[in-house]
């Protein structure tokens, strides 16, 4: 069963459940980077100012993510799309695909995060840069 929360709530606790395959997000890069490090694919609802490019982004350059397409003149989408393109995500040959991107993506993240990753790497190198005169 789904559930939808309408306001705020802890996203990143969310996504890091292990019961979670699936999110439709606005395509806040925030959320994005949440869901990847998580391995948790995306439906793209974009809204508003760069979260249309970030869609753009997810699903067809970093292929981690499927897209509303039909969005009606008043904004609103039918309860058809969004079940068509939940089963794309989770059922569909394209949807695997995703899920092993994803899933490299995830463990790219995991190594970037780690002690010797390169992520951590660099942020140590700025802390000792600002504590340098």
């Amino acid at each position: 069963m789904g559930l939808v929360v309408p306001y705020w709530a802890p996203q990143a606790q969310v996504l890091a459940h292990e019961s979670i395959e699936g999110f439709l997000t606005h395509c806040g890069w925030s959320s994005i980077l949440e869901s990847i490090v998580n391995g948790v694919l995306m439906i793209a609802w974009p809204l508003h100012a760069e979260q249309k490019m970030n869609a753009v982004l997810i699903t067809e350059g970093v292929k981690v993510a499927t897209r509303v397409a039909k969005i009606g003149e008043n904004g609103l989408v039918k309860n058809e799309e969004i079940s068509r393109v939940v089963k794309r995500l989770m059922e569909s040959e394209e949807g695997k695909k995703f899920r092993r991107r994803v899933k490299e993506l995830k463990d790219a993240a995991i190594k970037a995060l780690g002690d010797n990753g390169s992520s951590t790497k660099q942020l140590s190198e700025l802390v000792v840069r600002w504590k340098t005169p």
